[in-house]
């Protein structure tokens, strides 16, 4: 009998990441945005440009701050903003690396399952699209975050890989005021992102700064 492999999701991922990255040619350049609450711009960006190190290659890091919109909306936001290239990487606020990654991790698309089974396209993890699919995809009157999000990953020829905060080690989503800081500690050590809505991310904030930007 084969043995079950040990491999947790984030590493799998990782291994994939470098097997794309080695045969994808180079591009002119793809911009990396990251999305961030009022007044968390710069340590979001000091915790990506920790994760990333010297991995940039051709990508560009810039930063924007989250206005309300949801991510069809922001998408299309981005298409009238010069400094983002054709090509782009969409980062939710407020969600952030515990650890470095390569940046060919970036381009892989994932589906969030949800601990019901429930898949989730519209989740707070990196999304890689292109000006010009965004465009299509809103002259055909797709206004609805989930249905973008869902158009955006499952281009043809893609097979997103399943991650979520119940299995593997991919993610912790912190998504109330009072969460456990164990729960924190945790993901921070064992998890490869947290991602934070508004009212968790004061629970995080305070580790994050004090561990990452040391």
């Amino acid at each position: 009998m084969p043995k079950k492999s040990t491999k947790s999701t984030a590493t799998a991922i990782t291994e994939t990441a470098a097997v794309v990255d080695s045969q994808k040619p180079a591009s002119p350049g793809v911009s990396l945005v990251i999305m961030a609450f009022p007044g968390t711009e710069e340590l979001m960006q000091k915790l990506w440009e920790r994760a990333l190190g010297d991995d940039l290659g051709n990508l560009s890091l810039l930063v924007r701050t989250a206005d309300g919109c949801n991510l069809s909306q922001q998408a299309a936001q981005l298409l009238a903003d010069d400094e983002v290239a054709e090509e782009f990487i969409l980062v939710p606020a407020n969600t952030f690396p515990t650890r470095h990654i390569e940046r060919a991790e970036l381009r892989i698309p994932v589906v969030y399952v949800r601990k019901d089974g429930v898949q989730e396209f519209d989740h707070r993890l990196p999304k890689l699209m292109t000006k010009e699919l965004v465009t299509e995809i809103l002259s055909q009157g797709v206004e609805d975050p989930e249905t973008f999000a869902a158009s955006v990953i499952n281009a043809p020829g893609s097979l997103p890989l399943q991650v979520g905060m119940s299995f593997g080690n991919y993610i912790t989503q912190v998504l109330r005021g009072d969460p456990c800081q164990n729960m924190i500690i945790e993901a921070l050590i064992g998890k490869k992102y947290i991602a934070a809505n508004e009212a968790g991310w004061p629970a995080v904030e305070e580790v994050a700064k004090k561990l990452f930007t040391a």
